[in-house]
């Protein structure tokens, strides 16, 4: 099925660029990966002091080392996501950039959209995922807080339906 601004109708310029459409909502993960990730930093650094200091011994400042760098990675990894997350739409393909991670599926590549619901403190929320063609790779989410316009829904609605 063409799109409507390959028929003519719609005017479009490449590449679109589509982020989370809440200012506050980024914020938020912006500041709760800071205030996650900093105090785990501060305790990864205290608790190598007291190991090369002589303090405690490394097997029992082990799990404690593990928690501090799994903390510090959740932090950065929730304040990258708030600072990169975008969608990159081209007439070709689409990139989807996540915190660390950085997809690309060619519209050739893609078997269609599928339309997941997930219930979440009593509340049902909707995430469209992409499924690739190739069996072997993973269906890719979009971030259901992004800012989109009419062409996104479009270029999305053109693909083949797999929840029907």
């Amino acid at each position: 099925m063409p799109l409507a601004h390959e028929a003519g109708r719609i005017k479009m310029d490449y590449p679109r660029t589509y982020r989370a459409s809440c200012g506050l909502m980024r914020a938020f993960y912006v500041v709760f990966g800071v205030v996650l990730a900093v105090p785990c930093l501060i305790g990864l650094g205290a608790l190598l002091y007291s190991v090369l200091g002589g303090q405690i011994k490394i097997s029992v400042a082990f799990g404690g080392f593990a928690f501090c760098i799994f903390f510090v990675w959740v932090g950065i990894d929730t304040f990258l996501g708030a600072l990169r997350a975008k969608v990159v739409l081209f007439e070709d393909r689409i990139e989807i950039q996540k915190a660390m991670r950085r997809y690309v599926l060619l519209r050739a590549d893609i078997a269609g959209r599928r339309v997941h619901v997930r219930t979440v403190r009593g509340g049902k929320h909707r995430h469209i995922a992409l499924v690739p063609r190739q069996a072997d790779k993973a269906e890719i989410e979009l971030d259901n807080n992004l800012k989109t316009d009419a062409f996104f829904k479009e270029w999305l609605n053109s693909l083949p339906d797999l929840n029907a």
